[in-house]
Formats: structure tokens, C-alpha cells, sequence
């Protein structure tokens, strides 16, 4: 099973004393992706138990979904690149094998 989860945080979180949990002396570490208290567990994991394997899922407000298929967006400079290359390749295919020009 998968999980699609959101993050926003772009650096690291740098863990302190005050973090560590008076009642259990260390610090759980979220690795679901659902905790409220992310970085930090709460207990969210739990409604993962009964995922199946194969399956992909996302969690919206406390309810959760089968995802069917993941797209994802491809920024301009991405598509500026890919458009580069292509270029290339068409030019290279047109070289003979001297490495002039071929003339069509």
C-alpha cells in the first residue's frame, strides 16, 4: 500500500529538548504522513492498518479514498528542456556518419 501525503515544508526540522514526550522519555517520529503534530506522531497511523497491498491512498478530512491513477503537472521550464533535447537528437540525426550534413 501507498499513501499520497502533501508536504509544504521545503527544509529540515531541527528536534530540542522540549520535544522529547515527558510521559514515554523519546520522541516519535511520524512516518505515515497523516499526524497533525507532523514531524511528530500522534496515533494517526493507526487508520492504516486495514490498507491493502496494491492499493494507493489518499486522505482527505479524516476520510479516506482509493486513488486510481496519480498525474502529475510538468512545469514550463521542464517542457522547455524536453522541447531542447528533441531538437538535438533531430539534428543529430542528421549528421552522416563523417559527421557532416547530410544533404536530404
Amino acid at each position: 500500500m501507498t499513501r499520497l501525503v502533501e508536504l509544504e515544508a521545503t527544509g529540515p526540522r531541527t528536534l530540542d529538548p522540549s520535544d522529547i514526550d515527558d510521559e514515554k522519555g523519546d520522541v516519535a517520529v511520524c512516518q505515515c504522513g497523516l499526524s497533525d503534530t507532523f514531524p511528530f506522531c500522534d496515533g494517526s497511523h493507526r487508520r492504516t492498518e486495514d490498507e491493502e497491498d496494491g492499493e494507493t491512498y489518499v486522505y482527505e478530512d479524516g476520510e479516506r479514498a482509493v486513488v486510481d491513477r496519480v498525474v502529475t503537472e510538468r512545469k514550463a521550464e521542464d517542457e522547455d528542456e524536453d522541447e531542447n533535447e528533441n531538437e538535438n537528437e533531430d539534428e543529430n540525426e542528421n549528421e552522416d556518419e563523417s559527421g557532416g550534413e547530410r544533404e536530404d
